[in-house]
């Protein structure tokens, strides 16, 4: 379960929260209502899964430092630093597969990159990307543990 929303009294933009004390068994569902895939590490994850199955459940980890870590499979997601699609690969974490956890006021999260960036569902239509400087729908995601 993810903590509550912190300090909601400012109602400006997103808000950073501390990630979960332990790890969680989450799904990641998109603005388009379809769920965020690992595809087993095989190809660049993408939020375009109607029902949630093995490869769609991650563990949702607190890395330290109020990060968190999206695992799948056993493997790490890793942002590949916005220069390329998204995966799921990883054997260990690093510095392109922490995240920080942003909470908004209509219950959604964002997951913003090392490099400054938050990631993109890309509505599901390619594969996703941590390339995007605002967080617009694309960039807004349900979290259900």
């Amino acid at each position: 379960m993810l903590p509550p929303l912190q300090n909601p009294a400012s109602g400006n933009g997103p808000v950073p929260a501390p990630p979960p004390s332990g790890p969680s068994r989450i799904t990641i569902q998109g603005d388009n209502g379809r769920f965020v895939s690992s595809n087993n590490g095989d190809q660049p994850l993408i939020c375009d899964r109607t029902i949630a199955g093995t490869w769609e459940t991650f563990e949702f980890e607190n890395v330290g430092n109020d990060k968190v870590a999206l695992k799948s499979m056993g493997k790490y997601v890793s942002s590949e630093n916005g220069d390329a699609p998204m995966t799921c690969n990883r054997k260990a974490v690093d510095g392109w597969e922490k995240f920080d956890l942003v909470h908004h006021q209509d219950g959604t999260v964002s997951l913003k990159c090392n490099n400054g960036k938050y990631v993109s569902s890309e509505e599901g239509k390619i594969p996703m990307t941590c390339n995007r400087l605002i967080i617009g729908p694309w960039e807004k995601f349900r979290i259900r543990g």
